[in-house]
């Protein structure tokens, strides 16, 4: 890869030299011509081989960017992938725990429906057996008192506490279900 310049130097240089010195002045002249053509010649030599040297060490660090470029993407893809498999994970393992949730939940639910099945069978009295006696059966709602169901059927108090037995007449529950005579 050479220069045109050092190339038409060169061609200058050899054409000088080649005819007979027949003036002394003249041929002084031509030879400070000649060694100055060949000292710029030399020059733009050290000139272009330093480019050339320039030009690869830039060729080179392209080749080490494009390298470094190519290493990032595919730790970028390994990346993705590898973040990609891990939310995977991340999320059966939270599907999981989902499902243990929900199983735990049933569990529980059951097992305190069976507990508050048993308190209910084990706080309700067992109503003594009644006598042939006319009368309704009440099932206590949210908020009602007793003298307010004695009211309701034109009964009193008195009569349903003795019908059903009851020891508090302020104990009565929600669900609870009270004979109310006529």
């Amino acid at each position: 890869m050479m220069d045109w310049r050092i190339l038409s130097l060169l061609f200058l240089a050899g054409a000088m030299g080649s005819g007979c010195e027949t003036l002394t002045a003249q041929g002084q002249s031509r030879r400070v011509a000649e060694t100055r053509m060949n000292y710029e010649a030399e020059s733009l030599r050290a000139d272009l081989q330093r480019l050339e040297q320039r030009v690869a060490g830039l060729e080179a660090e392209r080749e080490m960017l494009h390298g470094y470029i190519t290493g990032l993407r595919d730790n970028l893809v390994e990346s993705d992938t590898r973040r990609a498999s891990e939310l995977a994970a991340i999320h059966q393992q939270l599907k999981a725990q989902s499902q243990e949730q929900d199983r735990v939940r049933r569990e529980l639910a059951d097992e305190l429906g069976g507990r508050i099945e048993k308190i209910l069978k084990t706080a309700q009295p067992t109503p003594p057996p009644r006598k042939q006696q006319a009368g309704y059966v009440h099932v206590v709602k949210t908020g009602q008192t007793l003298s307010e169901i004695a009211r309701a059927y034109n009964s009193k108090s008195e009569l349903i506490i003795k019908a059903n037995n009851l020891k508090n007449p302020n104990d009565i529950r929600v669900g609870q279900e009270l004979f109310i005579p006529e």
